[in-house]
C-alpha cells in the first residue's frame, strides 16, 4: 500500500538521540506534506457471499439477536450513505447465488436483477455463480448493468478469458484499476459436469501481470477476490504492489482491514449482515493514500428504511414461488442437526433415502456438508428442503470393490477432510485401529462388488473424500435421471412422519 506520509517513519528512526525534537518535525513535515497533496477522497461499499438472502434472517450481532440482512434494507442503507459523496464504487466479491430456493429457481437470474437494482460496479463470480453451469452463468449476466471482472478463468476451446479480466473505473478525476480474481482450486468445489470446458490459471500470476500493466497509469489497484482469508495473505505477500484487496468466500468478518505486506485487505463476513465503509484519501500526483476510515456497518433491518423498489422486487420473486416452496410435504417429529465435521441424525436419514432410490445398491454415502441448513420438528415444507440441498446435485451409482471400501475407511478414520455418511455400512474401531466393517449386516469381503450410490458432487471429488481413484473408464457407473433434492422430497412425502434419531453405524474411537 502506497501511503504518502509513509516515509517519515523513517525520518523518527533516525532521530533516537533526541525523540522528542524529532516527532516535532515530523509532525510539522506531515502538516506540509498534507497540505500540498492533491487529496480526493472515493467511498468503497463492498460486501461478498451474499447467497441470495434476499429476505432479512435472525441472527446474533454483539450479544442481540435481531433481524439482519435483506437485500432491501441493504439497497436502503446504501441510499442513504451515497449521497454524502459523489466518488464512490460499489463491489461485491462473489457468491450471491446458491443458499435459498429463489436463486436456484432462477439460475441465479434473481440476484442478477437484485444487483442491478443496487447499482454495483463490479462483481467477481464465486464458486457458486457456477452451480447451474458456466454456459448458464454466461446466459444470465447478459443482463448486467454492472461489470463482472474475472483474470484467472479461461475457456479452453479459445484461451480467452470467461469475463473482462479487469477495469479501470475513471471517477471524477479519480482512476482506480480493479481486477477479478478466484482462487485456482475453485473447480474442486462445484459439480465437475458445470465447469467443464474452462480452466482456472494462478491468480498470483494474473495479479502481477495487472499490477504490471497498470502501476504508473493508475491512482489506486485493487484486487476483487474470491479466494478467502489465507490465499488473500498469500496474494498479498507476493504481489506487494497491490493497494487493496477486497475479498469474499472465507465468510471472514474483519471489522477493521488487516494489512499485510503494506497490502490492505477486508471482508465484509455473508449473508448480507454488515455493509463495508471505506474512506479513502488519495493523492493522485504520488498516486499515495494519504489516509483511510474503514468499517463494517450492521444491516440492521428494523433500523434501516428499506429501498422500496427493491423490497417490492423480492417480494414479487418470493410470491411467484410462494406456493411451491410454502406446500407442506411432512412432519418432523425430532429437530434434524446439521454438523459438517461429525455424525448426524439429519446426514443419516439422507443417506438412507439416497439408498432406498435404488433397491440394488449395497451402500450410500454423501458428504456432510452437502445439507446446508438443520431444521427444527415441526412441519417439512418444500422450501425447507430447497435450503438444506441447495447445490443441483445428480444421482450416480458406481461399481466398488471390498478392499477399496477398506480403504476408504482407515482413510476416514485417520485423516478425515470433512465427515462423510454411509448407508448400509456399519464400522467399529478404536484407537485408528479397524475392528470390524458390515455391509447390510454382513461382514464385508474384500474380493467383493458392491454397488454404491451417491451424488455427482461426490463422484466429482471421491479421491478426496474417500481415496478413491474415480477411474471412470474402467469403473462401472451410471447416472440415475433426477436430482437428489427432487427425491428427498418424494421420500419425506412418502414417509408423512420423520423420526430420525442417531445410530451406532459408526463406531469409531
Amino acid at each position: 500500500m502506497r501511503f504518502q506520509i509513509q516515509p517519515w517513519l523513517e525520518v523518527i528512526k533516525s532521530l533516537k538521540n533526541n525523540p522528542y525534537i524529532g516527532l516535532l518535525i515530523v509532525s510539522f513535515l506531515v502538516v506540509i506534506s498534507l497540505q500540498n497533496a492533491r487529496g480526493i477522497e472515493l467511498e468503497i461499499f463492498y460486501w461478498g457471499d451474499f447467497h441470495a438472502q434476499n429476505t432479512s434472517a435472525e441472527h446474533t450481532l454483539d450479544g442481540i439477536t435481531q433481524q439482519t440482512g435483506g437485500a432491501a434494507a441493504l439497497s436502503g442503507l446504501l441510499k442513504s450513505m451515497r449521497q454524502k459523496n459523489m466518488r464512490t464504487l460499489t463491489l461485491d466479491a462473489g457468491d450471491q447465488f446458491t443458499g435459498q430456493p429463489i436463486s436456484s429457481l432462477t439460475k441465479g437470474a434473481s440476484q442478477i436483477k437484485l444487483l442491478n437494482n443496487l447499482k454495483v460496479d463490479a462483481f467477481v463470480p464465486g464458486n457458486h455463480e457456477f452451480d447451474y453451469g458456466w454456459k448458464s452463468l454466461i446466459e444470465v449476466t447478459e443482463k448486467a448493468k454492472f461489470d463482472i471482472l474475472l483474470a484467472n478463468v479461461i475457456r479452453i476451446e479459445d484461451n480467452k478469458t470467461l469475463y473482462k479480466p479487469h477495469k479501470v473505473f475513471e471517477i471524477d478525476g479519480l482512476k482506480v484499476a480493479i481486477i477479478g480474481l478466484i482462487y485456482q482450486e475453485f473447480t474442486h468445489s462445484v459439480i465437475r459436469q458445470s465447469v467443464i470446458g474452462l480452466e482456472a490459471t494462478d491468480p498470483i500470476i494474473a495479479a502481477r501481470q495487472f499490477v504490471e500493466n497498470y502501476k504508473n497509469k493508475v491512482d489506486l489497484l485493487i484486487a476483487l477476490s474470491h479466494s478467502g482469508w489465507a490465499q488473500d495473505s498469500i496474494l498479498a505477500n507476493r504481489v506487494p504492489e497491490l493497494d487493496m484487496i477486497i475479498g469474499g468466500h472465507s465468510h471472514t468478518v474483519l471489522q477493521k482491514p488487516r494489512i499485510v505486506n503494506t497490502v490492505m485487505i477486508t471482508h465484509a463476513g455473508s449473508n448480507g449482515m454488515y455493509l463495508g465503509h471505506m474512506n479513502l484519501i488519495i493523492d493522485t500526483t504520488a498516486n499515495a493514500i494519504i489516509s483511510y476510515h474503514a468499517e463494517l456497518i450492521p444491516v440492521i433491518t428494523d433500523s434501516i428504511k428499506a429501498d422500496r423498489t427493491v423490497a417490492k422486487l423480492v417480494k414479487g420473486f418470493e410470491k411467484k414461488q410462494s406456493k411451491q416452496l410454502n406446500r407442506k410435504i411432512g412432519t418432523l417429529a425430532s429437530d434434524w442437526n446439521e454438523r459438517n465435521h461429525s455424525q448426524s441424525n439429519m446426514a443419516q436419514w439422507f443417506a438412507d433415502a439416497l439408498r432406498n432410490i435404488s433397491p440394488r445398491t449395497s451402500l450410500a454415502v454423501i458428504n456432510n456438508g452437502n445439507l446446508r441448513k438443520g431444521l427444527k420438528r415441526g412441519k417439512i415444507l418444500e422450501r425447507d428442503v430447497w435450503e438444506i440441498c441447495t447445490i443441483e446435485n445428480s444421482i450416480i451409482v458406481i461399481q466398488v470393490t471390498g478392499r477399496e471400501i477398506i480403504n476408504a475407511v482407515n482413510y476416514l478414520v485417520r485423516s478425515p477432510r470433512e465427515f462423510v455418511t454411509w448407508s448400509g455400512l456399519k464400522v467399529v474401531a478404536t484407537d485408528g485401529v479397524i475392528r470390524s466393517i458390515h455391509i447390510n449386516n454382513v461382514p464385508i469381503n474384500p474380493r467383493g462388488e458392491y454397488a454404491v450410490i451417491t451424488t455427482g458432487y461426490l463422484w466429482d471429488h471421491i479421491k478426496s473424500y474417500l481415496n478413491i481413484v474415480p477411474n471412470p473408464s474402467q469403473r462401472p457407473f451410471f447416472f440415475i435421471p433426477g436430482d437428489q433434492r427432487s427425491y428427498m422430497i418424494e421420500a419425506i412425502e412418502q414417509q408423512k412422519v420423520i423420526s430420525k434419531s442417531l445410530d451406532n453405524r459408526w463406531l469409531v474411537e
